[in-house]
């Protein structure tokens, strides 16, 4: 969070955090700090001079790559440049939100006590570091009428060219009493408008179009292409240019290319599309049952329990009430996923079902993909990705392999390990006409940074 940023470099500079701005441009949790002023003097690369390692550890990347980039990301970048230590983290310790729900029931036991006047150690680990002040900053903004200058999610409006009118960006702007208004943002270098653009949603082909003729405005290439992030996975995770992906993160969506080229996609937009699961979808699907077992309309469910743990509410109704209130964040309903694929593999019925019903509708668009293209007959890579589809869950990996053994037998579903930048990468070789050697030592970069480049089948 950018407060986050501004409060230590305020405190590594010792002056008072009001005279600290930063130009923070992105997406919330996806984006960079490009400048550190002190009152109007850019401070950011004697920042990372003096002070590179305790930063960089902060964020969680090594000093080098800052160092290079000239900027400081976000920690949730991670994610991107960190890729595959992450994975390797993941796979090797409990995952994010068995750590949170652990210390949120901790938290609960401590807030119990009466004679708590103190805020317990445990919270600095939570995250979340300066929420309140955030908060209460910009409520005093919005009803003081103060005109002052804070980093706030808006609509996009054009502020940021490459990205459509409705699209929520996170820079500075001015809050008044009347709302947000961002400020002017200098050019986004190619780098971070590119990352931008593909993660605030080129969903369709008119989508696509629109980023890539304001990169191409603004000269960032002769030849601009913007692409559905889904293709990325299928050119990183299949061994051949043409094959079909179905990417399970927080929603869900599919891609198939033919060996001729032809392309066979959905519209991604959730239920008005037809879609069905992802992280999201099965978290919203968990509580949707959690809240029918406590009221008497649905058969009894773990999930019930699990939801009220892992919220920290009494009972499944405050949280939905919560959610609809705006008391609770919606977006973290995908934090349930794990839970119900933990209460499936321990047999509870309902969750069963739901975690059935996941690995069908993975199964179906990849069907789908290869019948569009005339591959159900011709042995087809089908990329899997996506947070649910490459975790592991053997419940979930044993119900696809059963659900392709049956729908496409023919394909060969595949988990691939190489983060998706790569087959992004992949994808401009073969727009430039690259020989097939380049890709290969591409993949063997990547293989050098994070280990082998690795595909499984899911049985």
């Amino acid at each position: 969070m950018a407060i986050g940023f501004q409060r230590r470099f305020a405190a590594r500079l010792g002056v008072d955090p009001a005279r600290v701005t930063l130009d923070h441009v992105g997406l919330n949790h996806l984006s960079w700090e490009r400048a550190v002023r002190l009152d109007s003097e850019d401070v950011l690369a004697a920042l990372l001079r003096d002070h590179g390692e305790e930063i960089a550890a902060e964020v969680g990347l090594r000093p080098g790559l800052l160092r290079r980039l000239g900027v400081v990301p976000s920690y949730y970048l991670r994610y991107f440049y960190a890729h595959d230590a992450v994975v390797r983290e993941q796979r090797e310790a409990p995952s994010r939100a068995a750590e949170v729900a652990a210390m949120g029931k901790q938290l609960l036991e401590l807030y119990a006590d009466p004679a708590l006047v103190t805020k317990p150690e445990l919270l600095t680990r939570r995250g979340g570091a300066f929420y309140s002040e955030a908060a209460v900053a910009l409520i005093a903004s919005l009803l003081g009428d103060r005109g002052d200058t804070q980093v706030v999610n808006v609509r996009n409006d054009g502020t940021l060219p490459f990205l459509g009118q409705e699209a929520v960006i996170e820079v500075p702007a001015t809050v008044t009493a009347s709302g947000a208004t961002p400020l002017p943002v200098p050019p986004v270098e190619p780098l971070y408008a590119g990352l931008i653009a593909h993660v605030s949603g080129a969903d369709l082909p008119v989508e696509e179009e629109a980023p890539a003729r304001a990169f191409a405005a603004r000269g960032f290439g002769a030849d601009v292409v913007v692409r559905n992030d889904t293709f990325a996975p299928l050119r990183a995770g299949a061994s051949a240019r043409w094959g079909v992906a179905v990417v399970c993160d927080a929603g869900i969506n599919a891609v198939g290319v033919s060996p001729t080229g032809d392309v066979a996609r959905f519209p991604p937009l959730g239920r008005l599309s037809g879609d069905w699961g992802g992280g999201h979808g099965l978290g919203e699907e968990a509580l949707c049952r959690a809240v029918r077992a406590e009221d008497g309309r649905g058969a009894p469910t773990a999930p019930a329990g699990l939801v009220t743990a892992y919220f920290g509410t009494a009972t499944v109704e405050e949280l939905v009430l919560g959610l609809h209130l705006g008391q609770v964040d919606g977006g973290r309903l995908h934090e349930l996923a794990p839970g119900a694929l933990a209460a499936a593999r321990d047999g509870d019925a309902v969750a069963l079902a739901l975690v059935e019903r996941q690995a069908e509708e993975v199964t179906v668009l990849a069907e789908v993909c290869l019948w569009r293209l005339r591959l159900l007959e011709t042995p087809t890579e089908v990329v899997l990705g996506g947070g649910l589809l490459t975790s592991g869950d053997p419940l979930l990996v044993a119900l696809l392999a059963a659900g392709f053994a049956r729908r496409a037998p023919r394909a060969a579903p595949t988990v691939a390990d190489a983060p998706p930048v790569l087959g992004a990468a992949l994808l401009g070789l073969d727009r430039l006409g690259a020989p097939p050697e380049a890709g290969t030592r591409l993949r063997g970069e990547y293989a050098d940074l994070g280990g082998p480049v690795r595909r499984c089948r899911p049985a």
